[in-house]
């Protein structure tokens, strides 16, 4: 027993140096990047061509749309120096009256509405990127990748593109945010499954682009031949940003793009959902996935020490049952202070940047401030459940290889070898 017991100080100190080392990495990249000056923003603005996909609509995409079409990026005229490419499969799209409107109210805006062609060869996001990225303006110097559930803010493709003005940046990227509502288990544990994963964005080896907000120059474009690499492909970000890498160009997160949405869900959607994450990491990043299946591995092993330590405990079976437990109340109680920590920190972080744009704080309600300060005693709640579904859910990965988006069924075989199974 005694062995065992050694075991497990040994697991419970390695989490929580890892823990404290990937949140404290990022908390100063973070700020660092937030309070570089921001005079090269201003005087960067080279001409961008946005490529939105959408297939049906998300809630608020009419505001969402509004802040996307009324950017503060303009050229020397004080014309908007971007075009939005929108993409939809066809007429019948639940988004394609919203964004005719939009359209009509933004008459100054540079908008163009393309119905892409079906194409069963990728999955329908990709086919839609590939479609929009054919209908580039030839004066393009760098082109804007975005999900119709973006909260931006007015500066938000300046401060995306800032960083490629550095030649050794070949990409890059902002990051989903995600805040329960109300107390709701499954968005709660899809909130610490995302928090933790956001600690990789300031690991240089394994930062990685979010599909949702990234840039590219029009020129590395062409020398990654991304047309192939997205050829017969069922992911955009992470295949993207392995061909970026292997020029020997850096994956650059972008703070100030944050993307702040709402977490709650069912388990199934959540379950669905990080399945989807995961397994195209297996596919298209597997350094990334290979880490996380390790650190899952490390994880529930000690959850499931603590599980039969309790059962023992409950039986009367002796006191190095109860050192074992001591080991899993330090972790708990470290992961309380941190939660408490980074808490603290987000807010500041989110607060900042809703207040440095008025019409990012008049979209979002009351109730979205309200749902993140009361979240972390929610957090606090389901730690020792995520220690065990969590871990779980990752380590299925291994074994699916199908995923589920927006209705549609895909089987991967290979990262270029993908079948629809349902439409």
């Amino acid at each position: 027993m005694i062995p065992l017991v050694v075991f497990t100080a040994i697991l419970s100190i390695t989490i929580i140096l890892s823990q404290l080392t990937a949140f404290q990495r990022l908390k100063n990249y973070i700020l660092t990047e937030i309070n570089q000056n921001s005079d090269s923003i201003r005087n960067f603005h080279p001409k961008l061509s946005v490529i939105l996909p959408c297939k049906g609509f998300d809630p608020d995409f009419d505001q969402n749309l509004k802040i996307l079409l009324s950017q503060n990026y303009l050229n020397n005229l004080n014309c908007p120096n971007y075009e939005v490419i929108f993409i939809i499969g066809d007429k019948q799209d639940d988004s394609y009256r919203l964004i005719e409107e939009a359209i009509l109210k933004y008459p100054q805006s540079n908008t163009k509405l393309v119905i892409a062609k079906p194409d069963f060869k990728n999955v329908h996001k990709l086919n839609s990127q590939l479609c929009g990225l054919q209908e580039i303006a030839q004066d393009s110097e760098v082109v804007v990748f975005v999900d119709s559930d973006v909260i931006a803010s007015e500066n938000f493709l300046a401060n995306l593109i800032n960083p490629l003005q550095n030649s050794a940046i070949g990409l890059t990227t902002g990051y989903r945010f995600y805040v329960p509502r109300s107390f709701n288990i499954p968005g709660i544990l899809r909130t610490i499954w995302n928090r933790v994963s956001a600690w990789e964005m300031a690991n240089p080896n394994l930062v990685f682009a979010w599909g949702g907000a990234m840039a590219i120059k029009v020129d590395t474009i062409k020398k990654i031949n991304l047309f192939m690499v997205w050829e017969n492909c069922a992911d955009d970000d992470l295949s993207l940003t392995k061909a970026v890498k292997q020029l020997n160009l850096q994956v650059k997160f972008v703070p100030q793009c944050l993307v702040a949405s709402y977490a709650d869900g069912t388990f199934a959607e959540i379950n669905e959902w990080t399945n989807r994450q995961l397994l195209l990491t297996k596919f298209y990043y597997p350094e990334l996935w290979f880490s996380a299946m390790i650190k899952s591995a490390v994880l529930f092993l000690f959850s499931m020490i603590q599980l039969i330590a309790f059962i023992q405990v409950i039986f009367g079976q002796g006191l190095y049952a109860l050192i074992i437990l001591g080991f899993g109340l330090l972790l708990f109680l470290f992961e309380l202070g941190l939660f408490l920590y980074s808490h603290k920190f987000w807010y500041q972080i989110l607060i900042k940047s809703w207040q440095d744009n008025i019409t990012v704080q008049q979209k979002l309600d009351l109730s979205f401030y309200e749902s993140f300060s009361k979240s972390l005693l929610q957090f606090y709640i389901i730690i020792p459940l995520a220690h065990l579904v969590l871990p779980l859910i990752s380590l299925t990965s291994i074994f699916i290889n199908t995923l589920k988006w927006r209705g549609l069924v895909y089987k991967i075989n290979k990262p270029h070898d993908i079948k629809l199974i349902t439409s």
